[in-house]
This record gives structure tokens, C-alpha cells and sequence, in this order.
């Protein structure tokens, strides 16, 4: 089988995790993978330091990659992304195989607070959706979101999220009070404002907040840090590559995933190989990830419910966050390992290319 995985290729964090762990994966069983991108940026980086094959195109000229992607005779373009998926999906009639997306996260929010533009480019991505002629889907959350959008059933197929687990923990760095870290896109669904509002409430200058991303809310978390008076609790990093995540995590007590809306975090991954317990707010996908008590700490899904769980897992103290982030780490390398997303995602390709393109 020859598959094309097309993106824009300016990936980061967990996006940009899945491209070249799903092309590791695939380049390992000996499936013949190629990225197309539309940029020569970060996905282009990360594929050349991992030896796998990619194209750089230009998405201002669809007729050159179209012809590109005819002649290699692909079996399958799968898109990421909101911006590949509303490109080819304009140009799937002259594809010669079927089209499928990967949707990492529910559409409907990927432009929350977007204003009009993000109100046009949501509509524009769910109808590119509903052309695809294929569609994976990283938990049952998502798939109940689509089928509620009017999507068949038989269009969908699920996968899980996996990396690579590494082979022993990195060593922890030992340091003083509670270091927490948030690794996500500063955008209104993954909940920062309601974090920081929480840690000002709970007002215990023993917990220090670390966030690693970058997004159109820099400014406003900014303002809202000081407003506040958590300059010296909080501190941003923009967007790091996974290498300085860990180096990061060997100081972490906890990872926080307090999002209003998720797929499947690939973050709770990349913090349980690191061995670092998670609080998790209450979504459909939480009790996969954190089935006890024994595995992390789950909170409602509000301010209120953060700022308790932060101060429960400050009473726990160093010892027994510890011993949740081994039990997570061990839980999540059986559960959540790369042959089981590569079974997944081989039925997917098996269906999908069998299916008559719309």
C-alpha cells in the first residue's frame, strides 16, 4: 500500500508528534509513506532529522501537486490539519484514490474565538469533512461529535494515539515547592485563563505554573498573570521542540490537561513516559487515560474543579505524585504502544481503499 499524508506543515507539540510518529511507524512496517507539505518548516525539519521521505509543494499550485500525487499512483492522500484537509478536499474530484483526514480535536472549536473569520473557516473545514471520503478519529468522543454532525458511520474509523515509550525514565531533577507545567496551544479550548484565575484564587505561592506553547492568547495571558500578581508563579515559554518538553518534565510534580474539549491528548503521553502524573479535567476521554484514582486526578470541568484539584495534589505531596506518574507511565506504555496504533491504522487504509471515491 502507498499512502501520501498531506499537511501544512508548520506543525508543533502533539500535532507535529503524530505526523512523523504515525511516518516512523509506517517507514518501520515497510508501508510505502510520503509527507507532502506546503511549507518547508517544522514537519520538514523533523522528517529529515528522522530519515523520512518528504515533498516540499506549493500549495498556490494545486495543478502541480495534484499531477504530483496522481503520478505516484498513491492508494490513499490522507490530510492533517484544517488548512490541508479545505485545500485538497477542493481538488478531491481530480484525485485519482480516496481522500481521508485524521481529526485530532472537535472541529467545532478548532477556530474558537476566531470571530467571523473563524466562524467561515470552521464551516469551510466541517463541509471539506463531510466530502472526505474517509475519516480517522482519535477517541469515541470525537466519533459521537462527528455522527452528530450527520457524518455516516461507515466513514469512520478510530485509532489511538501512541508514541514511542522510552526504555527507562529520565532521571528527575530535584527542586523546590510544586512545579506543574501545561503543554498547549495558547487557544481559548485548553482552558489557560481559568488555570491561572484558579491558581490566583487558590493563592499559594508554593506552586509554581509553567505553560509551554504559542497562540493568539499570548498578550491576553500575559495581562491576566499580572493582573493577578503571579509573575514570579508563572512563566511562558512559547513553543519548545519535544527534546527542551522533556528536559522540562524532569522538573515537573505534575502535567495539566484542563481543556474544555479533547481528542486524545497526545501530551498525557508524552508526560506519563516522563513518568509525571497528569490532572485531567472530566471529558468522554478521561477514564481511558486515568481509569483510578492510582493513575492521576481527575476534576470537574471548571475553575472551581481545577483550583481543588491543584490543591489536592499539593497535599499529596512529592512521594506519592511520584508513585501516580509511575502507575500512569506503566498503565499508559500497555495501553497506548505503536502496534496497536499501527493495527488500527492499516483496518482504517484496508477500508477506506476499498471504498468507491466520492
Amino acid at each position: 500500500m502507498k499512502i501520501a499524508n498531506i499537511n501544512a506543515g508548520q506543525e508543533t507539540g502533539g500535532a507535529l508528534t503524530h505526523l512523523i510518529f504515525q511516518a516512523r511507524v509506517l517507514k518501520k512496517h515497510q508501508v510505502d509513506n510520503e509527507l507532502i507539505l506546503f511549507t518547508d518548516s517544522t514537519v520538514a525539519k523533523a522528517a529529515r532529522e528522522n530519515g523520512l521521505k518528504y515533498q516540499v509543494v506549493n500549495q498556490r499550485k494545486p495543478e502541480e501537486w495534484i499531477k504530483y500525487l496522481n503520478e505516484k499512483r498513491f492508494d490513499l492522500v490522507q490530510t492533517h490539519g484544517p488548512r490541508a484537509n479545505f485545500l485538497v478536499g477542493l481538488q478531491q474530484k481530480k484525485l485519482f484514490c480516496p481522500r481521508v483526514v485524521t481529526v485530532h480535536s472537535d472541529p467545532r472549536y478548532d477556530f474558537l474565538g476566531g470571530g467571523l473569520k473563524g466562524k467561515i473557516q470552521t464551516k469551510l473545514n466541517l463541509a471539506s469533512l463531510r466530502r472526505a471520503d474517509g475519516l480517522f478519529v482519535v477517541s469515541t468522543e470525537l466519533k459521537e461529535e462527528l455522527l452528530k454532525l450527520k457524518i455516516p458511520a461507515d466513514k469512520i474509523s478510530q485509532i489511538i494515539n501512541a508514541i514511542d515509550f522510552s526504555a527507562e525514565v529520565p532521571a528527575k531533577i530535584k527542586h523546590d515547592f510544586m512545579q506543574v507545567i501545561i503543554v498547549a496551544r495558547l487557544h481559548p479550548v485548553k482552558g489557560h485563563a481559568r488555570l491561572i484565575k484558579a491558581l490566583a484564587h487558590l493563592n499559594n505561592p508554593h506552586i509554581f505554573l509553567h505553560v509551554v506553547g504559542a497562540g493568539d492568547l499570548k498578550d491576553e495571558l500575559n495581562n491576566l498573570v499580572a493582573e493577578n500578581e503571579l509573575t514570579e508563579q508563572v512563566q511562558f515559554y512559547g513553543a519548545l521542540d519535544q527534546r527542551a518538553i522533556n528536559e522540562l518534565y524532569c522538573q515537573m510534580d505534575l502535567a495539566l490537561i484542563v481543556s474544555k474539549s479533547e481528542g486524545f491528548p497526545l501530551v498525557f503521553l508524552e508526560a506519563a513516559n516522563n513518568a509525571v502524573p497528569v490532572l485531567m479535567t472530566e471529558l468522554s476521554v478521561t477514564s481511558q487515560l486515568i481509569p483510578d484514582a492510582d493513575k492521576g486526578i481527575v476534576v470537574n470541568n471548571s475553575q472551581e474543579g481545577i483550583e481543588k484539584g491543584l490543591s489536592q495534589a499539593y497535599q499529596m505531596g512529592v512521594e506519592r505524585l511520584s508513585q501516580l506518574g509511575q502507575n500512569s507511565r506503566t498503565y499508559a506504555r500497555d495501553h497506548f504502544g505503536a502496534e496497536q496504533f499501527f493495527e488500527d491504522l492499516m483496518t482504517g487504509y484496508e477500508k477506506f481503499s476499498k471504498k468507491e471515491k466520492l
